[in-house]
C-alpha cells in the first residue's frame, strides 16, 4: 500500500531535482555569457576611452 505512494515521491523528487539543476544550469550560463560579454565591453571600450 505505501509502495506507489514512495514510488510517486521519489518520481517527483528526482523531476524537482532534475527542474532544478537544469534552471541553475541555465542561471550559470545567463550568468557566464553576461560576464564574458561585460568584460569584453570592458576591455574594448575602456581601453579605448582610457587612452583620451
Amino acid at each position: 500500500m505505501l509502495k506507489p505512494f514512495t514510488l510517486l515521491f521519489g518520481l517527483v523528487f528526482s523531476l524537482i531535482q532534475k527542474m532544478f539543476s537544469t534552471a541553475l544550469g541555465i542561471v550559470l550560463f545567463v550568468v557566464f555569457s553576461f560576464l564574458s560579454i561585460g568584460i569584453t565591453l570592458y576591455i574594448r571600450y575602456g581601453l579605448s576611452f582610457g587612452f583620451f
